[in-house]
């Protein structure tokens, strides 16, 4: 950085990557260094972009004050750092900042926006309800794909709300209309499905929302 070297803790996670952690770092870009041995490995130095931390204490009493014009139904943190919210009643995307303000928004072609997630490239996911349907949008709010559509074959979809992302990547989803949880990768290529309607075990009335622990369980 141009305020000199920082120094920071690094962790072997085993899996042939590390984690990097660095306290009181502001916004800024710098170099990170990968050597072994002395020598640089391909790719290195790399530019890194670290963004500054989310104060939620702060953002909990902003939020109090700025009229966002709507229900947030789901949130999701991106790479950049930045709170994206889906503002059901005005079906928009609003990007929220560390100081809790809102520094862009984008308006999806969605009939309803219920669920938000990224994906492991970095895009937004959003479940439209009203359409049947899963978007895939770029940060900055270009449309990439969707796929599903209305029923209750394998590969389609019916009142689509909560989405999740695994660490393979793939796109966990709870289907209400269906009373199950279907799974697709990124490019919408369907993988499995599991659940139905009942009140017994590994069934499902009106799966809502859900979410993956760190060893992979799914919470519905």
């Amino acid at each position: 950085t141009a305020g000199g070297p920082l120094r920071g803790k690094v962790t072997d996670k085993r899996d042939g990557t590390y984690e990097v952690h660095l306290k009181s770092v502001p916004s800024l870009e710098c170099m990170l260094n990968v050597t072994i041995g002395g020598h640089h490995v391909v790719g290195s130095p790399i530019e890194v972009k670290v963004a500054k931390p989310l104060d939620i204490k702060k953002m909990n009493k902003i939020q109090k004050e700025i009229k966002i014009g709507g229900e947030c139904y789901a949130v999701a943190f991106g790479s950049d750092g930045m709170l994206y919210a889906a503002n059901y009643n005005t079906k928009e995307i609003l990007v929220i900042n560390g100081a809790g303000e809102i520094a862009r928004r984008f308006k999806p072609d969605c009939g309803s926006v219920y669920g938000i997630a990224f994906s492991k490239s970095g895009n937004i996911v959003i479940s439209d309800y009203s359409n049947h349907v899963i978007k895939i949008y770029t940060p900055t709010g270009q449309l990439v794909r969707q796929f599903g559509g209305q029923g209750s074959k394998l590969g389609q979809l019916s009142g689509p709300i909560g989405v999740v992302v695994n660490e393979e990547g793939h796109l966990f989803i709870a289907e209400s209309g269906n009373d199950r949880i279907s799974v697709f990768t990124e490019n919408g290529q369907f993988l499995r499905s599991f659940g139905s309607r009942g009140n017994g075990a590994g069934h499902f009335a009106y799966p809502w929302q859900l979410c993956i622990s760190p060893d992979g369980l799914v919470y519905i």
